[in-house]
């Protein structure tokens, strides 16, 4: 800005001497020009450490940076810092970091309490109550560090160890998983090469069995060929011998059927006619003893019927007759009671007109 100040009233006419503007007024224009900067930004500082005297790269001087941080005062306030709870976290994210160094049942009991305090809000109450629990399980001395409101805070080199650990314990997971891993591949590899020399092996076996199959099934459809001609020449012969023979003696059995035929029907008629009778006198004996039967399970079915009824009635009559017994002896009762109300009226009365 002051350049472009010097410009411009170059090009001007020379004014007044109360306008001319002094160096000081110019460095506080400046100054408060980059206040209102800071202040309108975030502003992050950075310290420029020089590695060596010589401003050559690759060479570093412990020394000489040693002794430029203490000049600045950055080893005094890391000193300061590390005296008092130098690192400091917030709940969630000290539950979301170092959770996994706690004891595998706690992290099984808050696995929902660990997700929901991962996008839990600054000062959460339930994220600061798992943070407290877990600062608990995993830093065994309690005055290495303060539980705040919003954040936890650590004694010097606490959170080195905290990192150290988890370094170690991602370390063995990753071991852990690794050998699952390539547990699962080996196994699946031996299963594959299992299976193929399983399936090798098979069809070796069935190429040599089939092999073996076809030999003998040759073997066998050449003997059994020449086992049946020769069956087949014999049994020719003895066909044709049979086949004469058969001839005559089917002659002769026609001949005998024909006769026995005849008297066979003969016989068939008589003996149709004598069934018939037979039959006739046996179903009209049946239907005899049938009727009877039937007449008989009637009588008795209507003779219980008849000695059922016949109870019923009597007891109805009993019945009757005690209703009207009770009924005669209720009307006697009542006679009796209207007489006895009637003599004492008339002897009220006589009293009255003995009193008169």
């Amino acid at each position: 800005e002051a350049p472009e100040r010097e410009s411009k009233r170059a090009g001007k006419p020379k004014a007044k001497g109360s306008d001319t503007m002094t160096v000081g007024s110019q460095f506080m224009t400046q100054l408060s020009s980059l206040m209102r900067t800071i202040n309108a930004t975030d502003v992050h500082y950075v310290r420029c450490i020089k590695p060596n005297t010589l401003n050559k790269p690759a060479i570093f001087d412990m020394a000489h940076s040693a002794h430029q941080l203490r000049c600045a005062g950055v080893l005094e306030a890391v000193r300061i810092s590390r005296m008092a709870y130098p690192n400091r976290m917030p709940h969630a994210s000290f539950v979301s970091r170092y959770a996994l160094l706690a004891p595998s049942e706690w992290q099984a009991a808050h696995e929902v309490d660990m997700a929901r305090a991962r996008a839990a809000a600054p000062g959460d109450e339930s994220a600061r109550a798992l943070c407290e629990g877990a600062l608990a399980l995993v830093v065994e001395d309690v005055a290495r560090y303060q539980l705040g409101k919003t954040k936890v805070f650590f004694r010097a080199f606490l959170l080195e160890a905290l990192e150290q650990r988890r370094g170690n314990a991602l370390a063995t997971y990753a071991v852990v998983v690794q050998k699952m891993l390539r547990s699962a591949l080996w196994s699946r590899r031996f299963r594959l090469l299992r299976l193929s020399s399983v399936r090798l092996q098979a069809l070796r076996r069935r190429q040599v069995q089939l092999s073996e199959y076809r030999r003998q099934r040759a073997a066998a459809i050449a003997l059994a060929a020449a086992g049946r001609g020769l069956r087949a020449r014999i049994l020719r012969r003895r066909l044709l011998a049979a086949v004469r023979i058969q001839a005559a003696g089917r002659a002769a059995a026609a001949r005998d059927r024909v006769y026995h035929l005849r008297r066979r029907l003969c016989a068939t008629r008589l003996q149709a006619a004598v069934r018939s009778h037979r039959h006739r006198s046996a179903f009209t004996a049946r239907r005899g003893a049938a009727l009877r039967l039937q007449s008989k399970a009637r009588m008795a079915s209507q003779r219980r019927a008849y000695l059922r009824d016949l109870a019923e009635k009597k007891e109805e009559a009993k019945l009757s007759t005690q209703l009207a017994k009770l009924q005669a002896r209720l009307q006697a009762e009542m006679e009796a009671r209207q007489n006895a109300e009637r003599a004492l009226e008339a002897g009220a009365a006589a009293d009255e007109g003995s009193g008169s």
